[in-house]
């Protein structure tokens, strides 16, 4: 970590050690925030950049930073959204950050791409309340 921190003080702008100390304190949730900061850092100059975007979307997720995991997770669906992958963490994130009408529309598209992933229905936080009408819209026979 020191070396990529000593390369970043001479030379700010090298992305590629940027993206290794981004990598390192991901591993560690006590430094999300810098490996976030990175990340950010990384985006400036390079705005397209999809898998600095996903990492940004993730490390967000993870920190608890919901809203914004999931305006990182739309703008990657927007880019691709034939992936369903991507779409299945938006919708669990969505669920995370309690928008569960959303999420639910989600893993709806997930389902309608791959029926083998049926029990998408269940990853949202949402469709685990014991309310009937958690129950009633997450055991809805509407899903398909």
């Amino acid at each position: 970590m020191r070396e990529y921190q000593r390369v970043l003080k001479y030379d700010p702008n090298h992305m590629p050690s940027r993206l290794a100390l981004a990598d390192i304190y991901s591993y560690d949730k006590a430094t999300y925030v810098p490996a976030i900061n990175q990340a950010i850092l990384i985006l400036k100059a390079d705005p397209d950049n999809f898998d600095v975007r996903l990492r940004l979307a993730r490390l967000y997720s993870w920190s608890g930073r919901f809203d914004a995991a999931v305006q990182q997770y739309a703008w990657l669906v927007n880019r691709r959204p034939g992936d369903i992958e991507l779409r299945y963490e938006l919708a669990q994130t969505l669920g995370y950050a309690k928008r569960y009408d959303e999420a639910i529309q989600q893993y709806k598209v997930v389902i309608a791409q791959d029926p083998s992933r049926n029990n998408a229905r269940w990853r949202s936080p949402g469709c685990t309340r014991t309310t009937t009408a958690w129950k009633r819209r997450c055991t809805s026979t509407s899903w398909s």
